[in-house]
């Protein structure tokens, strides 16, 4: 998908970003003008544009002038030499060199239309640059239409108006690298055009928060030009908008990235930093910039056509996303979403399917197949909405949890039952259980159908779940051990001896389980669910409905503070609420009382916890005169290993995988140049990722390395998050083709001391192990670890991270993370239910009485495997596709003009798009709107009265009309 990037200038940056737009002075100019790489006044090629609706009343003209650069950006109108903004604002600009004179944003496409343009004949690759133009153009006046280029007025600036702006526009085609990088630079002033016609400063919080958005939508409208103008370019295209956006099919990752120096400079200038995040980015980029050497641009179009002369692209695929892959764009790991959220949605899925113009029917197609239901808001508050569907997996989840919550004589154990269990417990473990371990497992152990224990990090859950497991097995009942996670769940299965297995990994065989050897739940089962806070919605309501159905029991735990579901909002604290739980609050993990506070005040909601670190030395920041962040952290890890500690009990944690990745790499070069890896035994293998990408991956006997995926190798059940250490690396001839050459590798895992062999062929998902995400690392415990924060990190991240280690874990951060890293560490946050959204629904839950006859768990949902594969039915676009309009006879010679409707034709055109409406079965009634289709999402059945529609806040015209769904009656 094409990048947006916004960026701040000051006026005292005006006179050098004018010769760098306008002049070029880094570079020397080729002589037919055609390839420059910056704008060159009077160049025979449209390779710049003033647009935007401030461009027009300013009669600026389509083509920029030299000077006009300097002039905008100053405030002054340059065909009249005129200031047009206040001359408050003028002084400012003029006197105040930190004074904010505007914004450079780019819209810079996927590299792999960069390199198909490279490969295109030169008449072919002009139209392509001028629909370049035109998309940066159409991106411009959407968001102007939108009310996103917006100003303040009020009291502290508490009304938001839309306005109009300019944008001085420059299409580039590489990067300082010689590599194809086609991009265009939109560089705008801090000037904004009112409805009342003052120019005030521009408020550009929308832009940065629809960066992702502004990307598909460039998208998008470059892909309908290309249609238009290069149907034989565009039917190579493809959108794949869950995950990358408009790509050119075909070309592969490798080639990609073969292309992608520059990319990696900026990656090795980060690391060097110790540094992540988008301001990092920034500096790093400035900092590396190189000037551009002066090559011939038809030399260097050679180059590249001589260098892609394999470039095989294939036949677009047009599929439309499955209706579990746009619930997913649209939700964005969330359970509740917002306006901006769903016109991020649409703006991809308009990609190849109509582009901008098709956006209103995508809209409202998007709402009726999800069931998109606005919740309930305070006056002033910005609206929220979820679907249907979303909202009574949650009323189903609260309404067996109250069903469940009753008293059973199946599941109580008597005291001399529980009596004897912590007995057989404390002698296998060989310590005594705590007070609140005690009535943690007696909580649990209730007769209860579900319970919940509730436990900070280190608090020892496990010894409670231990005894628990010993009470039921005693007293006939089977126990089953269920995680998120591989890793969990044999973290679960070794500390507590509970037989353990994923929740995925048991639903499938729920569902598919062979004839020959069927699986099913029965009433004489007690589930225990660890790391619950983890898990998502849907996969928590599947669970619950296989429990509900047998009537086993359940058993929930985890830690609300710790890190939360991907897919959505945890569950758990919402049940919590209501159903309460045993605590275990007394952190025993760390052998250092000292340590064991600074646990504690990670997990409390008052203490500070970075305070208490700064008074032991635990918060290192990075200064000129020091190594940097990562630099320090290995000094520090190697020192702990010299001192006798093994690798297998060191961790190094990162938020980001290519952190994750730089750690791997750093820890393996000082191994290698300690002694402790043979470089003359590394052997390079290939592996592969979930998402199909394949690398080459150094290995050497004594290698730490990681199993990415579940499975059985040599009999031996492995998870996905495994650690284990090479031992052996053979190659050998393959056992079916004597030609083929197999490589087998022989690892000891960590959890059990098993030694395992397998082909690689067999099982490649594979990584070192050295360091590894805070995520991936919940549930482990080391004797050290070590953590790098980054501008991501948050409370939950800071707590997880600290609490894996048995000593103290030191924080790393880079002067640019620690101004950010207390606010972000000062409270924990979470995120929102669609009940919590929705109190009203949920008082209705808890009121109404619930029988214990009566289902609870009534939703119904796709088959796991569909869940897990977002597969299903698809997505049912309208008929409605953006008209294609004749290209400009002369591209070379003809300056891009998108004209932009006059109130009159405007009033036409809005009433053009009411008849389409009406013609596509959009039905208007008391103000909501109707869109009867083929395909609909399967909604819960509450009836939905969509009596309220909410409107765009902007726009002159209502794009789209969602429902408002007040509390399901039959809550």
């Amino acid at each position: 998908m094409s990048i947006f990037t916004i960026d701040k200038f000051c006026s005292k940056d005006i006179p050098s970003r004018a010769e760098y737009n306008e002049i070029g002075l880094e570079l020397t100019y080729s002589r037919s003008g055609s390839e420059d790489y910056y704008f060159k006044p009077n160049s025979d090629t449209l390779l710049a544009a003033l647009v935007g609706s401030g461009a027009r009343k300013l009669n600026l003209g389509i083509m920029p002038r030299p000077g006009d650069y300097q002039a905008l950006m100053s405030g002054i109108n340059p065909r009249t030499d005129q200031a047009f903004c206040s001359k408050t604002r003028q002084t400012q600009l003029q006197t105040d060199n930190h004074a904010l004179a505007g914004f450079s944003t780019s819209f810079n496409v996927e590299k792999s239309l960069s390199l198909l343009y490279a490969t295109l004949p030169r008449d072919q690759q002009i139209k392509f640059e001028q629909a370049m133009m035109e998309a940066a153009s159409r991106t411009i006046q959407h968001l102007e239409e939108g009310g996103h280029f917006a100003y303040r007025t009020g009291a502290q600036g508490s009304e938001t108006h839309p306005g109009e702006v300019v944008a001085a526009t420059y299409l580039h085609f590489t990067n300082r690298n010689q590599e194809p990088h086609l991009h265009v630079h939109a560089e705008i002033p801090n000037l904004i055009l009112g409805i009342d016609g003052q120019w005030r400063t521009l408020d550009a919080r929308e832009l940065y928060r629809r960066q992702v958005e502004i990307g598909a939508l460039f998208d998008a409208s470059l892909a309908s030009i290309l249609q238009r103008d290069l149907p034989e370019v565009a039917d190579h295209l493809e959108c794949a908008p869950e995950r990358s956006g408009l790509v050119v099919a075909g070309i592969d990752r490798n080639t990609v990235m073969r292309f992608s120096t520059r990319r990696q400079e900026i990656q090795d200038g980060l690391q060097a930093m110790g540094a992540s995040g988008a301001d990092a980015a920034r500096a790093v980029a400035k900092r590396t910039r190189q000037t551009k050497a002066g090559v011939e641009g038809t030399v260097l179009r050679q180059e590249w056509k001589s260098c892609l002369s394999d470039l095989s692209p294939t036949q677009g695929d047009l599929t439309p996303a499955t209706l579990l892959a746009v619930e997913a764009m649209v939700f964005k790991n969330s359970s509740v979403f917002k306006k901006h959220d769903l016109d991020r949605a649409v703006a991809m899925l308009s990609i190849l399917h109509g582009g901008i113009g098709s956006l209103p029917e995508i809209e409202s197609a998007v709402a009726q197949q999800l069931g998109v239901v606005r919740l309930p808001a305070s006056p002033g508050a910005e609206p929220l909405f979820t679907t249907e569907t979303f909202r009574q997996l949650e009323v189903d989840l609260l309404r067996f949890a109250r069903k469940a919550s009753g008293h059973s004589q199946h599941f109580a154990l008597s005291d001399l039952q529980i009596k004897l269990a912590l007995r057989q417990c404390e002698q296998e473990k060989g310590f005594p259980l705590r007070d609140e371990q005690v009535q943690a497992m007696v909580h649990a152990t209730s007769g209860r159908q579900i319970s919940i224990i509730q436990g900070a990090a280190g608090t020892g859950k496990s010894a409670s779940l231990a005894a628990l497991k010993i009470a039921y097995s005693s007293a006939g009942h089977r126990v089953l051990g269920l995680a998120p996670s591989g890793a969990a769940a044999a973290e679960l299965q070794k500390s507590s001896g509970i037989d353990s297995q994923t929740i995925h990994a048991l639903l499938m065989r729920l569902e598919n389980g062979s004839d020959k050897k069927p699986f099913n739940l029965c009433n004489r089962d007690v589930i225990v669910l660890d790391e619950a806070g983890m898990v998502d919605t849907r996969t928590l309501h599947k669970l619950l409905s296989h429990v509900e159905a047998a009537g086993a029991k359940i058993v929930l735990v985890g830690d609300s503070k710790q890190l939360e579901a991907v897919g959505s909002a945890s569950t758990l604290h919402m049940l919590t609420q209501h159903l309460g739980s045993a605590r275990l609050e007394q952190i025993a993990r760390q052998r250092d009382s000292a340590d064991r506070e600074i646990s504690q005040a990670w997990f409390s909601d008052t203490q500070d916890a970075p305070a208490m670190m700064q008074q032991r030395g635990l918060l290192r920041v990075a200064s000129p005169d020091q190594p940097s962040p990562i630099d320090q952290m290995l000094i520090d890890a190697v020192q702990v290993h010299k001192k006798g500690t093994v690798w297998n009990e060191i961790l190094l944690l990162a938020d980001r995988n290519r952190d994750v990745t730089m750690l791997n790499q750093r820890v393996r070069e000082i191994r290698m140049a300690n002694g402790e890896l043979d470089s003359s035994a590394e052997k390079v293998i290939q592996v592969s990722s979930d998402k199909g990408y394949t690398r080459q991956l150094a290995l050497c006997p004594g290698d730490r390395i990681m199993l990415r995926k579940n499975a059985k190798l040599d009999g031996t059940p492995v998870f996905n998050g495994d650690r284990a250490s090479v031992t052996r690396i053979e190659f050998r001839k393959s056992s079916t083709d004597e030609s083929q050459v197999e490589t087998l590798l022989h690892a000891r895992l960590d959890r059990s001391g098993a030694e395992i062999c397998w082909r690689l062929g067999d099982y490649d998902k594979l990584d070192h192990a050295y360091a590894m995400t805070v995520h991936k690392s919940q549930g482990l415990t080391v004797e050290h670890a070590f953590y790098l924060v980054s501008e991501t990190t948050d409370r939950r991240s800071a707590y997880v991270a600290f609490t894996r280690a048995k000593e103290a874990c030191p924080f790393y951060l880079s002067p640019v993370c620690e101004s950010a890293f207390a606010n972000r560490t000062s409270a924990f946050k979470s995120k929102m239910t669609a009940l919590d959204a929705d109190p009203e629904t949920k008082r209705r839950v808890l009121k109404l009485p619930v029988g214990l006859d009566e289902t609870a768990i009534r939703t119904q949902q796709p088959a796991v495997k569909e869940l897990l594969e977002k597969a299903g039915a698809h997505f049912s676009y309208s008929d409605k596709t953006e008209t294609p309009q004749p290209a400009a006879p002369d591209p070379l010679a003809n300056p891009i003009s998108i004209p932009t409707p006059q109130p009159g034709s405007r009033t036409k055109l809005n009433l053009l798009i009411e008849r389409l409406r009406v013609r596509l079965g959009i039905v208007r009634q008391t103000g909501k709107t109707i869109q009867s289709s083929k395909s609909s999402w399967p909604l819960a059945d509450a009836s939905v009265d969509d009596s309220r529609v909410v409107k765009h806040r902007h726009s002159a015209t209502p794009r789209s009309h969602l429902a408002v769904s007040p509390s399901p009656e039959h809550a």
